[in-house]
């Protein structure tokens, strides 16, 4: 974050989008490196074995998906650009990128297609197909 802050300035804060690009070349770089080639396989098992300690937690790649656990967090939009964190998963989760584990069924109380039945009141959540 100092090396961001000093080329961006003080009042720039990183994108989601500027970390990930980080983390993935820094994750590759470090594959490359552990790998001692350029040869996929041998690169792809380097990442496997890595993980590292990000602005958002600890990061590691998925060797069934080649997609990062994450630490998963619900917050509040708030004014200036900030966030409310209202809550934080204990430890990172395994990334399911085609939501493969996901049953629509079981989030709208099996009333998948009509709107209103299933929610519960006030909540603000929706699933997007």
């Amino acid at each position: 974050m100092r090396r961001y802050r000093e080329m961006f300035g003080s009042s720039n804060l990183p994108s989601v989008d500027a970390e990930a690009s980080y983390l993935c070349g820094l994750l590759l770089a470090r594959a490359i490196r552990r790998a001692g080639s350029t040869e996929v396989h041998a690169v792809r098992a380097a990442a496997w074995r890595d993980e590292l300690q990000a602005p958002q937690g600890l990061v590691r790649v998925d060797e069934e998906n080649n997609h990062c656990y994450l630490t998963p967090r619900l917050a509040r939009s708030r004014a200036g650009f900030s966030f409310e964190i209202l809550d934080t998963a204990q430890a990172p989760v395994k990334p399911d990128p085609y939501l493969t584990w996901l049953d629509l069924d079981d989030l709208a109380g099996g009333a998948r297609g009509r709107p209103g039945h299933g929610a519960v009141a006030g909540q603000n959540l929706r699933v997007v197909k």
